[in-house]
């Protein structure tokens, strides 16, 4: 009985927590994952899967090792200025440039883990904080943008 007490009360302070965040917010932390199993996962069969961390930012050796698992839950998003395009993109990646995000968060899934990046990092703080902000649960910003994946040597696409 008292460790079914326990449990209530962990449910309730946890549900108490999430109403007071909003499920999210920008305190320099990723937002809470709400929705999410006990293994921090969404569901479906990614039990091979490792559990995504919970700071913010991301090396590219991280974002490379999710992208080589081919990992299903990631959408790398790009936010460079279009003038950086021509640095690349990683592959796959959804391009909208971070001034024009705040009207195009329609075409970013919130069920994905959105890694997001730019030409250096400058931009994705300020793309983070867009979809921090719209309640998107699942973010992390990779730090070093395209210049340090291309330096890396990692693959890109134009």
């Amino acid at each position: 009985m008292k460790r079914q007490s326990c449990l209530t009360l962990w449910i309730t302070c946890l549900s108490a927590a999430l109403a007071v965040a909003g499920c999210g917010g920008h305190d320099g932390q990723r937002p809470i994952d709400a929705g999410l199993d006990a293994d921090g996962y969404t569901g479906g069969d990614s039990g091979d899967l490792d559990p995504w961390p919970d700071q913010r930012d991301l090396t590219c050796e991280q974002v490379k090792a999710y992208l080589d698992a081919a990992d299903p839950r990631m959408l790398a998003l790009n936010v460079s200025d279009e003038e950086f395009y021509d640095l690349g993109s990683i592959p796959g990646s959804t391009k909208i440039p971070w001034d024009l995000l705040p009207d195009r968060t329609a075409e970013v899934d919130p069920a994905r883990y959105v890694v997001i990046y730019c030409r250096r990092g400058v931009r994705s703080e300020a793309a983070y904080t867009t979809l921090s902000d719209a309640g998107y649960p699942h973010l992390w910003v990779m730090a070093g943008g395209i210049e340090r994946w291309n330096e890396l040597g990692y693959p890109t696409e134009p």
